[in-house]
């Protein structure tokens, strides 16, 4: 799995088209999926998650930016002990950028985030024990990307932090790599 997102990464960042941070602000949506890591009770997995996002971009150096993500579910069985966790969340925040050259930009993305995480333990024999909380909390995340004319390709890793105090182990800490693909709708001028 690392070596397609390695690889993804280098074709993005070769490839001779503009840059994601364009100089003329305007509105934007898109869609992403992501491959999140949830650990709780020292059970570990990784899952296949959906994301939406939409935003406005105010220059070529700083965009606003609202999400709805969910994580997909992630199992795994310690012994004779399943365990499966899953979050979804929606969150606004702020993403900076920074053009390099007419090729790639970086940037870097804060968001303010209310989530929903539920954890299922079922030992073998028994009843499943389903724990669920809601919490606010927030994620921030780097990545890079590219632009095919209106449509930006970017890749990222996200590091969320929510305290799902309810469901305790490590559970408020899940990360996400993720490629996502947003079309841009035309400039405000």
């Amino acid at each position: 799995m690392n070596k397609i997102i390695v690889t993804a990464a280098i074709a993005a960042l070769t490839m001779s088209a503009p840059a994601m941070a364009q100089k003329n602000p305007g509105w934007y949506g898109g869609l992403g999926v992501g491959w999140t890591t949830i650990e709780a009770e020292g059970a570990k997995d990784r899952a296949t998650g959906l994301g939406l996002y939409g935003g406005y971009q105010v220059n070529q150096y700083f965009a606003w930016e609202g999400e709805l993500q969910w994580s997909g579910d992630a199992k795994d069985q310690i012994g004779n002990t399943s365990f499966e966790g899953s979050y979804n969340n929606f969150g606004v925040g702020i993403v900076g950028m920074y053009p390099i050259g007419d090729i790639v930009s970086v940037f870097g993305r804060f968001t303010a985030i209310y989530g929903k995480g539920e954890f299922t333990t079922q030992q073998q024999g028994f009843a499943a024990d389903t724990q669920t909380a809601r919490d606010g909390g927030y994620s921030v995340g780097i990545g890079a990307g590219t632009q095919f004319g209106p449509v930006d390709l970017r890749l990222r890793y996200d590091y969320l932090r929510v305290t799902f105090s309810d469901i305790g182990g490590d559970f408020d800490k899940p990360t996400r790599i993720g490629l996502d693909v947003l079309w841009r709708f035309g400039d405000s001028k």
